[in-house]
């Protein structure tokens, strides 16, 4: 995905330039849902006077599957 850039406070604030891009992709786990396996983000942003770039990349595995139970009580006395 590639950004067209965006502005906050008509660029005064904050804003994101125009050409970063960010990258998504995913896989299917234990046969049941898609989750990330792989994020890249590239951008430049300026905030107020600051300027920023950020490139990050992150990989996900090991998705593990957990079962939980929750019981609500209390939240008004009972008498």
């Amino acid at each position: 995905m590639r950004f067209d850039g965006v502005k906050v406070g008509a660029g005064l604030l904050a804003s994101v330039q125009k050409g970063g891009n960010v990258v998504l992709e995913q896989r299917f786990v234990n046969d049941e849902v898609w989750m990330p396996s792989y994020v890249e983000v590239h951008l430049d942003a300026h905030v107020i006077f600051i300027h920023k770039s950020i490139n990050v990349i992150s990989t996900y595995r090991d998705y593990r599957k957990f079962r939980v139970d929750a019981k609500i009580t209390g939240g008004a006395e009972e008498q």
